[in-house]
């Protein structure tokens, strides 16, 4: 940081600048979150407290689970639902056997 104004704060690197705005659209239950969050850190401008834990944290990425294996899992819940039942073994053995042979592709056309 150069200090040659005397009189004021002194003047940031242009690598430091913060010029480039990022505008979010909250409802405003989501603003209250952010300002009771911001004051319970410390932070008295929303800007400063959502960019340093925006910088700061590690995002992971979105779950995104493929439609076979919700379809598999419905299969499975059906199951279960038979055998809770008490329905007969071997109708449950053939379920069983449909959904191993759609997984491996045996018997699809």
């Amino acid at each position: 940081m150069n200090n040659n104004n005397k009189k004021g704060r002194p003047t940031l690197d242009a690598s430091k600048h913060r010029d480039k705005p990022l505008i979010i659209r909250l409802s405003e239950k989501e603003r209250a979150i952010i300002k009771a969050k911001c004051e319970e850190a410390g932070y008295q401008a929303a800007g400063a407290f959502v960019r340093d834990v925006l910088v700061s944290s590690k995002v992971t990425g979105k779950v995104r689970i493929p439609l076979s294996h919700i379809q598999l899992s419905v299969e499975l819940q059906r199951i279960a639902g038979l055998i809770s039942k008490g329905q007969d073994i071997e109708v449950v053995v053939q379920k069983l056997v449909d959904i191993n042979n759609r997984l491996l592709g045996i018997g699809e056309l």
